[in-house]
């Protein structure tokens, strides 16, 4: 089983997010007031002098246009309820995939200065200009399979295959030992048999068994189809419009209600994992209803590496470093924690990365889309 090998480079600063929804419904009428009201506001003018009717007029114009204005921006909000249903993905075979919508906005990613996550600073203002779906789970097993059967690269990756928890669905642990090109490819597939066009363009490929370990790969963003989410995506969507180290609050003492982390060691009591990873959805979601956001396997993102610029101080809808340097130029970004690593790995800020080719039994990934 290969587990991990560190690469991370040491680098950046961490990040609160602050997310304002705007509501308009306390402005609505209900169908049952609106006769007296109308009588009332008859009965107002009928026995009241001009200016007062004039005013009385004003204040109810007023009134509409804030209530119009309010109920517009109320579009922009970062409340998941506010937009389109989730969306049910058929895989064939009875095989689905649930995914729900995040609005647009603006948060705080990374690190606040003073925070012990130097490779996660300096923390920046993010603002994302498009909605898109997400996984609500990270990708299964039975997923995988679903998809990937009858391509080139159609082996079944995962190390844990038949150990799952009395009260747990084997084929519904996360797919894991998946590189980031494995991602890639699963993301292009499950385009077409969509229906939808490919995000990703895949030139000079090399193969070992069927899978790819070395390639050029291109993202075209105007594309409908599926893909990995950017990192800048991936924090704002698990800190669901919150501003603390977790996306349920600043401490640990709750973890375990929320993920599958560590394992039983000196170093990690009160670890749950037992050791594997376990089956999606069994802890609770974070407030946009995401489930294992925190611990369960790593996720890979699209970005390469890199630290965060220090000079700049804000970005929109970022997608990669601008020039990534070093030993890391190739490397891709990890998120979220593992059923193997510490409380503090799955923090909302938390970044780790891995060469393109690298499986791990301790990495999945979740997939996003327009």
């Amino acid at each position: 089983m290969t587990v991990w090998a560190s690469v991370r480079p040491t680098a950046t600063k961490a990040a609160r997010v602050k997310a304002t929804t705007t509501s308009a419904s306390v402005l609505f009428v209900p169908k049952t007031v609106s006769v007296t009201f109308s009588g009332f506001l008859l009965s107002y003018i009928r026995s009241n002098s001009i200016k007062k009717k004039i005013n009385f007029l004003k204040a109810i114009a007023i009134t509409a246009v804030t209530a119009f204005l309010l109920a517009s921006c109320s579009n922009g909000s970062t409340d998941v309820s506010d937009g389109p249903k989730p969306l049910t993905v058929s895989l064939g075979g009875g095989v689905n995939m649930t995914m729900n919508w995040i609005n647009p906005g603006t948060f705080q990613m990374g690190d606040p200065t003073g925070g012990d996550m130097t490779w996660a600073q300096p923390q920046h203002s993010v603002t994302l200009t498009k909605g898109f779906y997400m996984g609500i789970y990270e990708v299964t097993q039975e997923q995988w399979t679903a998809v990937m059967t009858g391509s080139d690269n159609n082996a079944a990756p995962s190390y844990f295959t038949n150990d799952a928890d009395p009260n747990e669905v084997q084929l519904k642990r996360p797919v894991e030992q998946v590189t980031w090109f494995d991602a890639i490819e699963f993301c292009n597939l499950l385009s077409e048999r969509a229906g939808l066009t490919k995000v990703y363009t895949i030139n000079g490929e090399t193969r070992d068994n069927g899978q790819i370990t070395a390639a050029t790969v291109t993202a075209d963003w105007s594309k409908s189809g599926f893909r990995l989410p950017t990192e800048a995506e991936w924090e704002y969507a698990c800190r669901a419009g919150t501003s603390t180290q977790w996306s349920f609050g600043n401490t640990d003492a709750n973890i375990s209600n929320y993920a599958w982390w560590g394992y039983d060691t000196d170093s990690n009591e009160g670890a749950n994992a037992n050791e594997k990873t376990h089956q999606v959805g069994k802890k609770t979601a974070n407030p946009w209803g995401l489930y294992d956001m925190h611990g369960n396997v790593w996720e890979w993102c699209w970005d390469l590496y890199d630290d965060y610029d220090a000079t700049v101080a804000s970005q929109t809808d970022p997608k990669e470093p601008l020039s990534p340097t070093g030993n890391y130029s190739t490397v891709r970004v990890l998120r979220g924690g593992s059923w193997l690593d510490s409380a503090a790995s799955s923090r909302s800020a938390y970044r780790d990365c891995r060469y393109p080719d690298f499986g791990s039994s301790i990495i999945g990934f979740r997939v996003v889309r327009p």
